[in-house]
């Protein structure tokens, strides 16, 4: 499986996901262990991308490159709040 992780300060790593060649995978993690405040944390997503399958996990799915494209300048924002926070 191909990944490329980038380490954030507080919290887990955001991962890519390559490998299936249906679709692409990007998690936003917030560390390997449930968070005490998992049943009160938020975090704005505008352009409504993110799935939550766990409180400690966000995921982007795309399954067509121009939906890709389109995001772009979101999931680089969404990347740089989670990064910062």
């Amino acid at each position: 499986m191909e990944r490329a992780q980038l380490p954030l300060r507080r919290g887990g790593p955001v991962t890519f996901t390559l490998s299936r060649p249906d679709r692409v995978l990007l998690v936003l993690h917030r560390g390997a262990r449930r968070r005490s405040d998992a049943d009160t944390f938020s975090f704005d997503d505008p352009a409504g991308l993110l799935a939550w399958p766990s409180p400690d996990r966000g995921v982007l799915t795309f399954r067509e490159e121009a939906a890709m494209d389109a995001a772009t300048p979101a999931v680089l924002d969404l990347v740089a709040r989670r990064v910062r926070a």
